[in-house]
């Protein structure tokens, strides 16, 4: 436990909130999804992600909520579907378009298994790792609604 509170400490504020964002919007979309359906959590998102510009061009920024996401995620429980999604929101709130696909496959023991991930600016946000064998569904492009 002290070393990751030493780790976390080492971190730029920058970092450190960004985490902390990362966490919040990672637990609510959690919280959300087992109550609610994807598609009402989707719309619910839009309406607080509200529609900004793109703040600057710091092209780091989505790699860097991928990895906000990834390290909150095992204390949250989370899996691949709340990631997207609250990877999706915190890079709409800066301004970026996403693209979330949710993939199937068919699976020995539970006959079919999904798994869903992030895209923005042709890049994988969270969830490209365990993607292959997953046959994409029809994809929600831009803003998520």
């Amino acid at each position: 436990m002290f070393a990751r509170a030493r780790k976390l400490l080492r971190l730029s504020p920058p970092d450190r909130r960004l985490l902390l964002a990362a966490a919040i919007v990672l637990s609510a979309v959690r919280l959300a999804l087992r109550f609610l359906p994807v598609h009402t959590v989707r719309t619910l998102m839009t309406r607080v992600s509200g529609r900004r510009p793109r703040a600057g061009s710091e092209s780091s920024y989505p790699e860097r909520v991928g990895w906000a996401v990834r390290a909150v995620s095992p204390d949250v429980g989370a899996t691949c579907l709340p990631q997207a999604l609250a990877a999706a929101l915190l890079l709409e709130r800066r301004g970026y378009a996403v693209t979330l696909t949710i993939g199937v496959r068919r699976d020995e023991n539970r006959g079919v298994a999904g798994h869903a991930w992030l895209e923005c600016d042709g890049r994988i946000v969270v969830g490209g790792d365990e993607r292959a064998g997953y046959t994409p569904l029809p994809v929600f492009a831009g803003r998520i609604s």
